[in-house]
């Protein structure tokens, strides 16, 4: 089994606390996504094996900015629900989104996370 999403990288939102739209706007620019330039994301499943625990392995390619990456997860369906859930954290270095980085700032202490965490809902 497989499959591919398109992430809209112009759909980006801040949930966590108060909408901030300074944000999402420094979100969108060169120093993180570049969403001018690299409007889409794209999440392609190469590999799925269901585990005895009723997770789900999946292993996928990210791309963000044009860069492709292999990613891992697991993922949880839920029949009753008719839904695929699952959170996975990446590295955005690897991706070349080094805005604040630690490797990039002398006061480790203000540096921004490298984490970047998704959290993917899909209803069927």
């Amino acid at each position: 089994m497989g499959g591919n999403f398109t992430i809209d990288m112009n759909s980006i939102r801040n949930n966590d606390g108060d909408y901030n739209e300074g944000l999402i706007e420094h979100l969108s620019n060169k120093d993180f996504f570049n969403v001018s330039e690299f409007p889409l994301a794209t999440l392609v499943i190469k590999d799925v094996k269901y585990r005895e625990d009723g997770l789900i392995e999946t292993k996928a390619d990210l791309t963000i900015k044009g860069i492709s990456k292999p990613i891992k997860y697991v993922a949880e369906f839920d029949a009753k629900q008719n839904t695929y859930s699952a959170k996975f954290i990446i590295d955005r270095t690897d991706w070349d989104i080094v805005y604040g980085t630690k490797a990039t700032l002398d006061v480790k202490d203000y540096a921004i996370s490298d984490a970047i965490e998704f959290d993917v809902l899909l209803k069927f």
